[in-house]
Parts: C-alpha cells; sequence; structure tokens
C-alpha cells in the first residue's frame, strides 16, 4: 500500500466544519486504497489561530507552519520555505508520493521536493494567480516540476493550457463526485412553498457574483413572493456592503437571509425545502454546490463560467451568461414557471449517473499509478 503525503491548507475543522470537505471526501474515498498522513500548511500565524481546532483526526493531520513576510519576493518563495520546514518536520523519505491540494501555497513546495508528485487545482487557486507577471514563472515552474496535474474540470485544463500548451498530456480533469451524504434523504416532489425558495451557497465574494443576483432579483418580473437563502464561508467586507446596498432597493415580497458559515446537514435540510439553488460565478474551477443541489432533487441556475458548463444540461438546470444580471432574471422567471414539472428523482438519478465517485476513485488511483508506480 502506498504512502501518501497530502499538503493543504484548508481542511475541515470544529469552527469550520465544509471548509474544503471535498479534500476529506477525497481521502475517505480512497482511504482503503493508500495510506494517507495530511499536513496543513500554513504561515505560522495563521497556525497559531488554529491551534484549537483540529477536531477528529482521521488522517494523522499535523500542522506545518512556514515562514511568510508580506513582501513580494518572500511571497514568491513560499515553496522553498514550505519544502524546508516540512522536510524537518516528518520523515520524509517514507513517503512515495505527495499529493498536494491546491497550486497555492501547498503546490509550490513541489519542485524543492524532488519526489514523485501530484497537485490538484480547484479553481480560485489558478484563477487568482494567471493573469499575474511576477506569479506566471513560479507557477510555471511549480507545474513543470510536477509528475501530474489534475483539475477539476475540462475548463480548468482548457484554460491552464491556454497560456501553457507544453503541460497538456500531464493534466488530468476529475472532477469532483457525488459524496454518499447527499444521497441519504428521501426526495420530497411535490413541495407545497407558500413562497418561491431559492438557496445560493457561495463566498461573498466579487467572483461568486452574489451582487449579479440581487440585480436579478431587482429585475424580476414576478409579484409573489421569494425567499433567498445565501450560505456564505467567506465575506468581503466591501463586496458586502455593495449587496447590502443592492439588496435595499428589493421590493418587498423578497425576503433575503444570509446564514454564514453551516454544517453540511444544515444546508441538506435548507436544500431539501427549497424550490432551486443558483450559483452566479463569474468563474468556477468546477462547481461542487451544484451537484450537491441536483443529489437533493433541486434544478440549478448557474453561469457559464468554466465549471458549470460541465455539470448542467437540459434535465439538471440553466445555463447564462456570467455578470448578466437581466439573463440571469429570465432564467429564474423561467425556471419559476417550469416548477410544477420538476422531477426530483429524475435530477438526482442524473447527476448520480453523471459524477459517480467509484469513476473518481479509479482515475485518480490510475494518477498515483502512472507517477508512483
Amino acid at each position: 500500500m502506498k504512502k501518501v503525503l497530502i499538503l493543504t491548507h484548508s481542511f475541515p475543522n470544529l469552527k469550520h466544519p465544509a471548509k474544503a470537505i471535498f479534500v476529506q471526501d477525497e481521502l475517505l474515498l480512497l482511504n482503503n486504497e493508500a495510506s494517507f498522513k495530511v499536513l496543513l500548511v500554513n504561515t505560522y500565524l495563521e497556525n497559531v489561530k488554529q491551534n484549537h481546532l483540529l477536531g477528529e483526526n482521521k488522517f494523522g493531520i499535523e500542522k506545518l507552519g512556514y515562514f511568510s513576510l508580506p513582501i513580494q519576493k518572500i511571497k514568491l518563495k513560499k515553496g522553498f520555505y514550505i519544502s524546508k520546514k516540512l522536510k524537518n518536520h516528518i520523515n520524509f523519505s517514507e513517503y512515495d508520493l505527495v499529493h498536494a491540494h491546491f497550486l497555492v501555497p501547498s503546490g509550490l513546495a513541489v519542485p524543492y521536493l524532488k519526489k514523485p508528485s501530484v497537485i490538484t487545482i480547484h479553481g480560485s487557486d489558478w484563477n487568482l494567480y494567471k493573469n499575474n507577471q511576477k506569479w506566471l514563472p513560479v507557477i510555471k515552474n511549480t507545474l513543470t516540476n510536477a509528475s501530474a496535474v489534475v483539475t477539476v474540470s475540462n475548463a480548468l485544463k482548457t484554460d491552464i493550457v491556454r497560456i501553457f500548451p507544453e503541460l497538456s498530456e500531464k493534466i488530468y480533469p476529475i472532477p469532483h463526485a457525488i459524496d454518499p451524504f447527499w444521497l441519504e434523504t428521501l426526495l420530497i416532489n411535490d413541495k407545497k412553498n407558500e413562497c418561491i425558495k431559492i438557496i445560493t451557497v457561495a463566498s461573498l465574494k466579487p467572483i461568486k457574483g452574489i451582487l449579479y443576483l440581487i440585480k436579478a432579483l431587482n429585475k424580476l418580473e414576478y409579484s409573489g413572493p421569494i425567499e433567498l437563502t445565501i450560505f456564505s464561508i467567506e465575506a468581503d467586507q466591501d463586496y458586502k456592503v455593495q449587496v447590502e446596498k443592492e439588496i435595499e432597493k428589493l421590493p418587498n415580497t423578497i425576503k433575503i437571509v444570509f446564514k454564514g458559515e453551516s454544517s453540511r446537514e444544515t444546508i441538506r435540510q435548507t436544500y431539501m425545502q427549497a424550490s432551486f439553488a443558483v450559483l452566479p460565478s463569474l468563474k468556477e474551477g468546477f462547481g461542487l454546490s451544484i451537484i450537491e443541489a441536483n443529489a437533493c432533487g433541486l434544478p440549478v441556475i448557474s453561469t457559464k463560467s468554466g465549471g458549470p458548463e460541465s455539470i448542467i444540461e437540459k434535465e439538471n438546470g440553466l445555463l447564462v451568461e456570467p455578470a448578466n444580471h437581466i439573463q440571469l432574471a429570465n432564467a429564474i422567471r423561467n425556471m419559476i414557471d417550469k416548477l410544477p414539472d420538476t422531477n426530483s428523482g429524475r435530477i438526482r438519478k442524473f447527476i448520480q449517473n453523471k459524477f459517480p465517485a467509484l469513476e473518481k476513485k479509479k482515475k485518480i488511483l490510475e494518477v498515483y499509478k502512472k507517477v508512483a508506480g
């Protein structure tokens, strides 16, 4: 059995039970096929903040604090500082393979580790750096030195290859899969809601497009009551102010509920009572909340922002152009009109067949075998 060292800066903990939970889901999926150890890679300061938050430790989780300062030259050398600390922290030679989740910061250590390695790029970790000319040489060196790169969608691979065409052969698109948790509950086909209930699971940041969703509701030609519940893990305060100003313009028939970060159980319960979901991202690596909503029987409106195009078809939702609140308003009205014909069981079955867990498991193990034998 291979010994795999997982590097990630983000992982579920007591305070943030849903934080990067897809990394934990993947480890649980592969748990009988390899032996895993997780290192949480963060700056010293960030590790101090999270000192008491680990919770249940299923994968020998340890924290790895590295040196960093808010100086560009030092930030560009994150990978070196991480690798140096890593080699002094554990018996590095006993591991057959390093799998870094997120290009930054964890993946940056790969060129210095001289070990078979896989980097999974999830979306934001690429989108935040791809247009930064100071970071591009560092990113190129990191990806060149990785044994393999996994992307969570074909669109993400296409975007990377657009800038680094020479890396095409080593990039493997492997989408997220439906976690069994989302399939455990019985579906409700005939929801007798007094109002239209919409759910959005997305950070309150510009790239997630929440402002355009509120603008769309302001343009919506529908007089009945609507309740939009937004589960937001993180918030950009300046952006939040913009969103709140737009909310003030809404008619009193539309209610907005902010819930902040919540457990999976709470989100699933809200999905089960909702009419449909919306993910209005400007750029999206995959769109995990789309398949989770679909697994709970909900149709989803999203944008042609990358990942969602590989998920949504006529069976499970609607796609609009990103940053287009008029199109989004029309799609919401269209979705409301079609609600009586929604078949929750058919939506769940469709997405379950499209993103099966066993297929993801098989593909990841194939990548591991290619890079580490």
